[in-house]
């Protein structure tokens, strides 16, 4: 089932509804997960299988030490998540992820656009972000590389296949 998502009223940083992620430890994995239409642990699994070509795509400079760490602590459950499992799945899916912060957005990526909303409180946390222009497409479409002014394309629903494809 999609959570409802409901509206920040008064934040003009943003406009359309957040859909809040479990406050678990896994929040990032669920924010992607939501838009890919799996699991957290399952975005976990994919996202630690990352080919060594995509990663030095991202890191050219590693020697394959961060690499294998990377690959490690993504599938550590006690580990949480960050700007490096935001910048593979970019890699991965040729999306732009935007990342809306208080201290400004920040851009993963090129092509098709998913959206977080990250806060920071007692602990860092990520939410989904789902811009008004997005709300009443009747369904979802999957994330197309050649789009470069990052329309965010929702998860897919009701056992259509989902946008994201890793395996």
């Amino acid at each position: 089932l999609r959570p409802i998502p409901y509206r920040k009223f008064g934040e003009a940083s943003n406009p359309g509804p957040t859909v809040r992620m479990p406050g678990d430890g896994h929040c990032l994995y669920h924010a992607l997960g939501w838009w890919a239409g799996k699991t957290q642990s399952q975005v976990r699994g994919q996202l630690a299988e990352v080919t060594w070509d995509t990663w030095r795509t991202l890191y050219p400079w590693d020697d394959g030490s961060a690499w294998n760490a990377f690959r490690l602590e993504t599938k550590d459950y006690r580990i949480w998540g960050g700007a490096d499992q935001i910048a593979v799945v970019a890699a991965m899916e040729r999306l732009s992820i935007i990342v809306h912060t208080p201290f400004g957005d920040q851009t993963y990526g090129a092509g098709g656009c998913w959206h977080l909303q990250y806060t920071e409180g007692k602990a860092a946390h990520y939410d989904v972000w789902v811009p008004d222009s997005q709300i009443s497409l009747p369904q979802p479409k999957a994330p197309n590389p050649a789009t470069t002014d990052c329309q965010a394309q929702p998860r897919a629903v009701g056992g259509k296949k989902p946008g994201w494809h890793l395996g």
